[in-house]
């Protein structure tokens, strides 16, 4: 709101942009019926990140996984053949010359084809949609359902190389993408390759993504150390891009524990009521923050809880009967001293993030 107020204060025309951020792609006509109502409602924002982890088949790369899903999703033959041709060419990057087998093509191509099918179709309803304006593009496959662990489905340089190739085959405008490279959200980097093995992975993972002029994207950051954001760092060489949401937002909470004591216990009540409520209702998610939090040294009520970081987000949005916010203007009237201090805050974060991530 700040920037946005900053930008209109400036004589002549800035340019500033805002990004529809996960906009999910589920299964079906439905979901992608969702997707493009979704899009049409963010048609003004200049960055489109497309989560496609609902409609990826994680299943095609474990051992013994039938191929009937490929063969039947592309019935002419001819197509199919030339597109098995493309992806077993080699390809040299960084130094390292890769050679798809042809048993791996079929099975990343039946696990990417419906999420492939999806971005093409959805990147179509943007660019009608933005009427020759620029727009970004990503291609988000770091998020995973529940039952499949972040550490079961790292993104390998193989696959990251297939799914460009195949993006620059369909002509697609992607400018980013978000591999799975181990992102736990309330957790630093805890792959049992520990960083060294992460600063190597994700070194193929950039030197892939350079080769197609696109940019890798971290998502689920807010919780890495600067060790970890060191890593990346070297790996990258900076050019990335590092998602942070919502560790402003627990900043902002941070501070109005220290200098609103009463407005952030409101806000604390609400997200234990939410958590316990999703708990009750069969969330085993909800249940295991809970039970973190009632087993754990500390109740005393803090944004660190899991609780805390997880559930927050409901009351600043909460409605009252008229379809207004409730208490939303409860968090535009605080005093002085906060404003200050939570500014003060979130410049050193943000200071702390640039030196870690894009100086030598």
């Amino acid at each position: 709101l700040a920037g946005t107020l900053a930008g209109l204060r400036e004589r002549g025309s800035l340019s500033y942009g805002a990004d529809a951020d996960h906009l999910q792609v589920k299964r079906g006509p439905e979901g992608l019926a969702r997707a493009k109502q979704l899009l049409r409602a963010s048609r003004y924002y200049t960055f489109f990140t497309m989560d496609m982890a609902d409609v990826l088949h994680y299943e095609t790369l474990e051992a013994g996984a039938p191929k009937d899903f490929w063969q039947s999703a592309v019935a002419k033959s001819a197509e199919r053949n030339n597109i098995v041709h493309d992806h077993l060419l080699p390809c040299q990057v960084g130094g390292v010359t890769y050679q798809l087998s042809a048993d791996l093509v079929d099975r990343l191509a039946a696990k990417y084809w419906d999420a492939l099918g999806a971005l093409e179709t959805l990147a179509t309803e943007i660019s009608t949609l933005k009427d020759g304006q620029a727009f970004d593009l990503e291609f988000t496959i770091d998020e995973h359902p529940a039952e499949v662990a972040a550490f079961d489905c790292l993104t390998s340089a193989e696959e990251l190389l297939f799914v460009l190739r195949e993006i620059a085959r369909r002509g697609l405008p992607v400018t980013h993408v978000a591999p799975n490279y181990g992102a736990e959200n309330g957790w630093d980097y805890r792959g049992a390759d520990g960083l060294e093995g992460l600063e190597n992975r994700v070194k193929a993972l950039q030197a892939i993504a350079g080769e197609f002029g696109v940019m890798l994207d971290f998502h689920s950051a807010d919780d890495l150390t600067a060790p970890t954001r060191a890593a990346l760092r070297r790996a990258t060489k900076g050019f990335l891009h590092y998602k942070i949401s919502p560790m402003p937002h627990l900043l902002y909470a941070d501070m109005l524990e220290k200098y609103e004591p009463e407005l952030f216990l409101n806000w604390w009540n609400d997200a234990l009521a939410y958590a316990r409520h999703e708990a009750a209702n069969g969330s085993e998610f909800a249940a295991e923050c809970l039970r973190a939090y009632d087993s754990g040294p500390d109740q005393k009520p803090s944004r660190h809880h899991q609780v805390f970081h997880h559930y927050g987000f409901a009351y600043i949005g909460r409605r009252g009967e008229n379809g207004t916010f409730a208490v939303r203007d409860k968090f535009y009237t605080l005093s002085p001293e906060f404003y200050r201090a939570h500014q003060e805050y979130l410049t050193e974060y943000l200071g702390t993030l640039a030196r870690d991530l894009f100086e030598e």
